[in-house]
């Protein structure tokens, strides 16, 4: 796995966690939030001074239309950084 795969699956890790849809306790497929989890990446890559809850909520008002809670939101930044801190990503 290369870094980005890496950096990708720690952020679906936390999106899959919080479940922010809850699509995958509905019985989603597993990949169900790859799309969130690679645009995220590309947006933090893209970025020198990112704000990682931005990315998100657009994330998810891109792919769901839908508007995170301030505190949703908070807990998966949180876990997206120790997740990349963690693989050193």
């Amino acid at each position: 796995m290369n870094e980005k795969e890496k950096r990708i699956a720690a952020i679906k890790e936390a999106l899959d966690y919080f479940d922010p849809e809850g699509l995958l306790r509905l019985g989603a497929p597993e990949d169900e939030y790859i799309l969130e989890a690679t645009f995220i990446e590309k947006e933090m890559a893209l970025s020198v001074d990112f704000k990682l809850k931005g990315i998100i909520s657009r994330a998810f008002k891109k792919y769901f239309d839908s508007n995170l809670s301030d505190e949703i939101n908070e807990k998966i930044s949180q876990r997206i950084s120790s997740n990349l801190a963690k693989t050193r990503c």
